[in-house]
């Protein structure tokens, strides 16, 4: 096509733009140049003139006195089409887009190749060979009626291009009018010069004559050639089917198509087994490249007749030897498997190898059955109980079991000592209820003589425990009640553990989700955040306009005094709110702590919004008073209750979005 050099040459507007140094009499740099954009995209102001390379232009530019700054990058717009018809033709090749003129095309990138791609898709043509489309493009896998057709589909590229007809149609299958086959089409063909000329790179040979061959070596089929990976009846078949295979005759008593304790010999040449070396390597030509022993007797579980593992096949050898020939000869694949092991874990086999899946007396045993991998080896069995009491008053909050010691749990919740509390209470209980013990604790399995010794031993969850005796007396009169008075926070349910001194006592010693009712108070001292930080306990602060402000202390990164006071608010600009809602079905907005403060810790917040908006995606942002922007904080959903929860590590005015 038309390069930057044609174009400047059929514009006829080249010429030379030279200057004279002051009082020297030497010419400056020549540089060609043009009137028009078709000489490139860089405009030179000191010149007038247009190039198409920036260094020239700044050149020319400087030459007059001028600087970078004069020139200008300047892309012609030019009408384009993502789609070929017949306004736009003409197709550019770095672009991928469609032009109204040839001019328009070439403009649009001067360095990619340009044509006329309707005329390329309006030429005739057909999927199937025949008298009228004879001519076969391999690059479209089309045929034309014309070899110039043809060659025009792929840009007049005549090297794809061959006559594929010969008096009649190929077949997809071989059969006795058509035997002639090409590696190429994959076609069969009438004669052989027809299937030649179907392709000149593919393979031609006569596939009937050949058709008459086994899949397995036998007396009939005693011939094998290497390359069709087939036998036949004679050696002159066997050669016939590819020039490009080695024939031997295969056929032997004492052969196998599969390997066995009586064949274990293995000749890749022939593809067959043999009983002995000898018979296999004479088999292979005398070339000892082409022999292999693929049998050794193996089990697919570990035993103490096979003890040896070999990763590289999974099977259980008798001996190292065997597993290391059956790895390729590399020990780095061998390992000894075998150690008296069970299924379960007990106190007899507690430790664990995931490499195996099985459970070993002791860790070095479990060691070696992992091959030495220290990360594949665990011990899994601690005696445990599911009921808390002075032999087992550990509990792992992983496991959701009891443990005889503390090591013990920390070593059942993978080694997080997070996990583990001393769940033990010395409160009195009774293992049947009656007036005396009427409170039941559901983790404990037992009953307490008050609801707050229940709620105690069931690591502060009001949800473990419940009245469990009814005989006629109220059940209100049996559980203890403590006055607290408005603005002191206290452990829900538990309103003898008021003030922030015992509520972050409580935490201190528990795991779980406790709930603390801020009863009024507005702020959270950064003692109740050091007594959670870096433990799995969740704090619930439940405000009295039911928001809630929930903490884990593995969030707490900075424990720090938070407020966490909040309340409905119409504070966020309206034309910000605007921005962001537009097409919702409603907003609300929040204010939650001091604003652009940060927590110390990431927590989540729960507000209370209409259930009818159950189910509805919500877009959360948050407010700056400083930068008096919106950003964006999180997405979630309204609850099938009507609340809403996100994520805050930073006070502020957050405004919700409901989609």
């Amino acid at each position: 096509m038309k390069n930057a050099t044609a174009k400047r040459a059929a514009a006829a507007l080249a010429a030379l733009l030279m200057t004279v140094s002051a009082g020297t009499g030497v010419l400056a740099t020549e540089y060609y140049y043009e009137p028009t954009h078709l000489a490139g995209y860089y405009y030179n102001s000191k010149t007038g003139f247009w190039y198409d390379d920036y260094n020239q232009a700044v050149a020319a530019a400087m030459d007059l006195g001028g600087t970078d700054a004069d020139v200008h990058y300047i892309k012609p717009a030019v009408d384009s089409s993502s789609v070929c018809n017949a306004t736009y033709q003409w197709y550019n090749g770095n672009t991928k887009k469609y032009y109204r003129t040839e001019t328009d095309a070439w403009n649009a990138d001067i360095q990619a190749e340009t044509y006329n791609a309707w005329e390329r898709l309006n030429v005739d043509s057909s999927t199937k060979v025949s008298a009228n489309y004879p001519w076969y493009n391999s690059k479209t896998n089309r045929y034309y009626r014309s070899q110039s057709d043809a060659a025009k589909a792929s840009g007049g590229d005549y090297s794809g291009v061959v006559y594929a007809f010969d008096d009649t149609t190929y077949n997809t299958t071989c059969t006795a009018d058509f035997p002639w086959y090409n590696t190429y089409t994959n076609r069969y063909y009438k004669t052989q010069s027809a299937a030649a000329q179907a392709d000149t790179r593919g393979t031609v040979y006569n596939a009937w004559t050949n058709s008459d061959y086994s899949a397995n070596v036998s007396s009939t089929y005693p011939w094998y050639n290497t390359a069709t990976g087939r036998y036949y009846r004679t050696e002159q078949a066997a050669r016939s089917a590819s020039a490009g295979g080695t024939v031997t005759y295969a056929y032997s008593a004492a052969t196998s198509n599969r390997a066995s304790a009586t064949y274990p010999w293995y000749s890749a040449l022939t593809k067959l087994y043999y009983k002995t070396y000898q018979a296999a390597l004479a088999a292979s030509g005398n070339n000892d490249a082409y022999v292999s022993q693929q049998y050794t007797a193996t089990s697919k579980s570990a035993s103490s007749t096979y003890p040896w593992y070999s990763s590289y096949t999974n099977l259980y050898y008798k001996t190292k030897e065997d597993a290391v020939a059956a790895s390729l000869y590399s020990e780095g694949y061998v390992s000894y498997a075998y150690y008296q092991s069970s299924k379960s874990a007990s106190a007899t086999y507690p430790w664990y190898s995931n490499m195996t899946g099985l459970y070993y007396k002791s860790y070095s045993d479990a060691l070696n059955a992992s091959g030495g991998r220290e990360s594949a080896v665990s011990q899994k069995y601690f005696a445990t109980s599911n009921s808390v009491s002075q032999t087992y008053p550990w509990y792992s909050s992983y496991t959701k079991k009891y443990y005889k010691t503390q090591n013990d749990a920390i070593n059942a919740s993978n080694g997080n000592a997070g996990y583990v509390s001393y769940a033990y209470s010395n409160v009195a209980y009774s293992n049947s209820v009656s007036k005396t013990y009427p409170w039941y604790s559901s983790v404990t399995r037992r009953y307490y003589k008050t609801y707050d010794d229940a709620l105690s031993v069931s690591n502060g969850n009001p949800s473990y425990v419940s009245m469990a005796y009814s005989s006629g007396t109220s059940s209100t009169t049996t559980r203890t009640t403590t006055s607290v008075s408005s603005g002191t926070p206290y452990i829900n349910g538990l309103k003898s553990y008021n003030g922030w001194t015992k509520v972050a006592s409580y935490l201190r010693g528990h795991t779980g989700t406790i709930y603390v009712r801020m009863n009024g108070a507005t702020s959270v001292p950064s003692s109740v955040f050091s007594a959670m930080k870096g433990r799995n306990i969740t704090a619930v602060f439940i405000l009295s306009n039911g928001i809630r402000w929930t903490v884990n202390g593995r969030n707490v990164g900075t424990a720090r005094t938070v407020d966490v006071y909040s309340a409905s608010t119409k504070a966020i600009p309206s034309s910000a709110v605007r921005k962001v809602s537009y097409g919702s079905v409603g907003t609300a907005q929040v204010l939650a702590g001091s604003p652009d403060t940060s927590f110390g810790f990431t927590g989540k917040i729960t507000v209370k919004l209409n259930k009818s908006r159950a189910g509805r995606r919500v877009v959360v942002y948050r407010y700056s008073t400083v930068t008096r922007k919106l950003y964006s904080n999180s997405t979630t959903s309204v609850s099938s209750t009507g609340h809403v929860t996100f994520s805050a590590s930073k006070g502020g005015y957050y405004l919700i979005v409901i989609k």
